[in-house]
């Protein structure tokens, strides 16, 4: 992990989770797509 990030954990976990998100999409869909489906993610998280 980088440690120029303040919450190094943290940021891992939210890129690795947008990453997984942009990756089972893909780049057609919108915005709108990607953040239900990212809120879908930090929900299962918790």
């Amino acid at each position: 992990m980088n440690k120029e990030f303040l919450y190094d954990k943290l940021t891992y976990k939210i890129i690795g989770i947008l990453m997984k998100v942009h990756t089972s999409l893909g780049p057609e869909f919108p915005e709108k797509m990607y953040k239900k489906a990212v809120i879908v993610e930090l929900e299962k998280e918790k």
